[in-house]
């Protein structure tokens, strides 16, 4: 069994004199990422590896989180990647990782949820916002057998629920 955790990154307001590889995270998303980093902790959210793309804001959001990762990757593609990008990035990670995290952005991100997702009609799936985290687990043994719509969304947060309620969505 294999799990993958999809994380869109936090709040990164557009900033005119800024390229968008540089967008910095908001206030608000440096908190809601801190947060979210706490509930991670809090529900064993863990991962071994972490592939997040190399954007300022998606770096910003994982150094939010405050994981004590040693593997992290950041493959110029998940920035620019489409879903397919994403997908393949996952299947080419190490198969002594049980757990990986992927930090990316929208549309992609959501659209790899959804590709992954044995139910792609779930109510959960109609958005994808800013710091949104989605708990897949994959019944494969090595990552490279991953298969689209072979995952179960075990759990789901948003940042304005986990913001409200300082808790998690359950399956």
């Amino acid at each position: 069994m294999k799990t993958i955790y999809i994380l869109r990154h936090a709040e990164a307001p557009s900033h005119p004199d800024l390229d968008d590889f540089d967008r910095p995270l908001s206030e608000k998303g440096i908190r809601d990422a801190t947060h979210l980093g706490h509930v991670m902790g809090k529900e064993r959210y863990i991962p071994e590896y972490v592939l997040c793309s190399p954007a300022k804001r998606t770096q910003m959001t994982l150094e939010a989180l405050d994981l004590k990762t040693v593997n992290i990757d950041t493959p110029d593609n998940l920035y620019t990647g489409t879903a397919g990008d994403y997908f393949a990035a996952i299947q080419n990670i190490g198969e002594a990782h049980e757990k990986a995290l992927l930090v990316g952005h929208n549309p992609s991100v959501h659209e790899l949820v959804r590709l992954l997702a044995q139910y792609r009609d779930d109510v959960r799936l109609m958005s994808y916002s800013p710091c949104t985290f989605t708990v897949l687990n994959i019944n494969i043994q090595k990552w490279s057998d991953l298969k689209l719509s072979s995952a179960s969304i075990t759990n789901m947060i948003t940042a304005q629920y986990h913001r409200s309620s300082g808790s998690t969505l359950g399956a």
